[in-house]
């Protein structure tokens, strides 16, 4: 890879300040670009909305070291097993874009397995703090707990720890997918055309978060749509005109969304107790 381009990689990276204004002006410009100046003014709903994620966003940043410690002990037990790898060098011999797709394909591929098994696991709870946000805005990507943090690194880790992926690459990949991540947030209804089958676009992810039945557990790709196709969780069947968001988190201010995790494992063990009682 270029040094210019590996030196402004590892400043994206480096930089929260990079991180927050780039994809503000880049998917600002998108949204004049669909619906004109008009678009860049929020609604008091979603300006509480923005307001609740960039709160937990600074939370979730002053526990941090959590999510460290998690990473790195899960990276040691990943050494011990002594599975084998890939050697770093295999990818030296392949032009520099062609390992930035592989390897963006790689991540993306591990995240939509990730992805998948928090739906459909006791891990929802951790998802649906994701799922809370009702006004869907390029910066919607970053409302996550941060155990959801915890297990898409590990399962980034656990899928693709075996490739031997030089850093350089890592670094591409990763601004690929943190912005890609923000575009397919935001409240626009590009669809891609007959591209829309490939490549992620805003209403097929908005389909993800609707609330229409029929898209319950649909589109877990982030960046290739072609994955759902493969997988049979594509839904896209035209223009995605509903309501998004859940109701089932109460009140979605920070201490709620940060809690709900240990409350829904709570009510889903107690669920059982229930059933039997009322069968009695």
């Amino acid at each position: 890879m270029p040094e210019q381009l590996l030196s402004v990689l590892e400043a994206f990276h480096g930089s929260n300040l990079a991180r927050l204004a780039v994809p503000l002006v880049l998917f600002s410009a998108v949204l004049v670009a669909a619906r004109g100046p008009a678009a860049l003014r929020l609604s008091d709903e979603t300006l509480r909305s923005v307001t609740v994620t960039m709160a937990l966003l600074i939370v979730n940043g002053y526990l941090a070291s959590y999510l460290v410690l998690q990473v790195d002990l899960t990276r040691s037990a990943y050494g011990l097993v002594g599975l084998p790898h890939l050697d770093t060098a295999v990818w030296s011999a392949l032009p520099w874009p062609v390992t930035v797709l592989a390897v963006v394909l790689l991540f993306d591929l591990a995240d939509y397995w990730t992805h998948r098994l928090m739906h459909g696991s006791v891990l929802w709870g951790v998802h649906a703090v994701h799922h809370s946000e009702q006004r869907l805005t390029w910066f919607s990507s970053s409302r996550v707990h941060l155990f959801e943090t915890t297990i898409m690194k590990l399962g980034y880790l656990a899928m693709t720890g075996w490739v031997g992926m030089p850093v350089w690459s890592l670094l591409a990949a990763n601004a690929v997918a943190y912005l890609h991540n923000r575009y397919v947030h935001c409240d626009v209804g590009w669809n891609h055309g007959p591209l829309a089958t490939v490549i992620a676009s805003p209403n097929w992810h908005r389909w993800h978060h609707s609330v229409l039945p029929a898209a319950y557990n649909k589109n877990y790709a982030n960046i290739f749509s072609f994955l759902d196709v493969a997988f049979g969780t594509y839904y896209n069947p035209g223009r995605c005109r509903t309501e998004v968001g859940l109701d089932e988190i109460p009140r979605p201010g920070v201490l709620n969304l940060m809690l709900y995790p240990f409350s829904e494992v709570l009510r889903r063990v107690q669920r059982p107790v229930e059933l039997t009682e009322n069968q009695l």
